[in-house]
């Protein structure tokens, strides 16, 4: 190629010629490629199904461990799921394990005795959390340092408490009136804790502080993400007291039940739908939402088998993984509940040559025969009131 020299002067740009237009057409079209390229690889956002069996999560942690319940003919076990697809059995006791954290230490309540309320380590084992004060205490959420929060029942009230050590007394945080009850329902990693007295309060650990999140009467607040969001159960948010908004139902659909957010502020539960499908249990969809815009689950899973419905989301992970619970069958009457777990693929990334999780087959089944039988919400969900 022969750049222009002063024997050959170069040709003065000629603003609005065709050399002009051509090159801003091709600009152009070169935002907008990559504006519908971005639309599609985000609209296209698919999952990937692990058939968990007779594991019925309730809660997973960044690593990608999970925290839920055994199920077999006798009825459901704590128990924990690793990485690696094994199954420990965390107490030979009928109960419910949530809330696990980095550590894989997890909560656990066994339902034959109203106190054997505490927390289990792969290192430790299961050790009931003292009561301290208290007549009865329950808890409902732990972070990543091991402090757990929750209720402790005094012989007038009921206060929000926490335990800076499953070994260590319960503290109330938070004042609450003669007869009154509240609860400690989240707690992130600096410490901060949010509980459900009056319209919600989050207690700040560092300004030592409580300020009011004004929850609507209808709602009360349930997670606290790191980054400051504050999640109700009924699909109301805000965020620092900088904005606030609702997550809206599945269309057709009558209510929702919000569990889980990450920092990014995609939220993950379940949307009734009870009026457009003719079963109970499948009346009952898994639902993310990217943004206060739901997108059904049972609708995003690859090669998804005609006989799976995801009904409950319980939890999600950093990187985009779901857990929760699913009815297999042709209806309630011939339908086992088996756990599953959800990983993006992107479709579109991989027709374009990106990056992204795939697998040759989208669906991993196991021949574990699933419970057939009832499996209620998540102890923690019923305690708060969650219906």
């Amino acid at each position: 190629m022969t750049y222009a020299t002063k024997t050959q002067p170069r040709r003065p740009v000629q603003i609005g010629g065709y050399g002009y237009y051509r090159g801003s057409i091709y600009t152009l079209g070169c935002v907008i490629l990559l504006m519908c390229l971005g639309t599609t690889i985000a609209a296209a956002q698919t999952y990937k199904l692990t058939d968990l069996g007779s594991f019925i999560p309730t809660d997973l942690n960044a690593q990608g461990a999970m925290a839920g319940r055994w199920c077999e003919a006798s009825g459901c076990k704590p128990a924990l799921r690793t990485t690696d697809g094994q199954v420990t059995i965390a107490v030979e006791a009928i109960g419910d394990a949530f809330s696990i954290n980095s550590t894989q230490q997890m909560l656990v309540v066994l339902y034959e005795t109203a106190n054997h309320r505490g927390v289990w380590s792969p290192t430790t084992g299961y050790q009931d959390l003292p009561l301290g004060q208290g007549v009865g205490i329950f808890p409902a959420a732990m972070n990543d340092t091991g402090v757990v929060v929750g209720m402790m029942f005094l012989s007038d009230r009921d206060c929000p408490a926490q335990w800076d050590s499953p070994t260590s007394d319960p503290v109330c945080r938070q004042e609450v009136q003669m007869g009154e009850s509240a609860w400690a329902t989240s707690i992130d990693t600096k410490g901060d804790v949010i509980t459900s007295y009056g319209t919600g309060y989050l207690l700040s650990k560092v300004k030592g502080t409580a300020i009011p999140l004004n929850f609507p009467v209808d709602d009360f607040p349930n997670k606290l993400t790191d980054a400051g969001h504050v999640l109700g159960f009924n699909g109301y948010w805000r965020y620092k007291g900088l904005s606030t908004g609702q997550l809206k139902t599945l269309p057709g659909c009558e209510s929702i039940l919000s569990v889980d957010m990450l920092s990014t502020r995609r939220a993950v539960g379940q949307t009734v739908c009870s009026a457009l499908y003719p079963w109970p249990q499948f009346s009952q969809r898994a639902t993310v939402w990217p943004s206060d815009y739901p997108k059904d689950l049972n609708k995003l899973v690859v090669k998804r088998p005609k006989d799976w419905h995801l009904m409950h989301a319980m939890g999600i992970a950093p990187n985009g993984s779901i857990v929760g619970l699913a009815a297999v069958g042709t209806d309630d009457l011939h339908a086992v509940r088996r756990g599953f777990l959800l990983t993006p693929v992107s479709s579109a990334a991989k027709r374009l040559g990106l990056q992204a999780e795939t697998d040759d087959d989208p669906v991993l089944l196991t021949d574990d025969p699933g419970y057939d039988g009832p499996v209620e919400l998540p102890i923690r969900l019923q305690m708060l009131g969650v219906e």
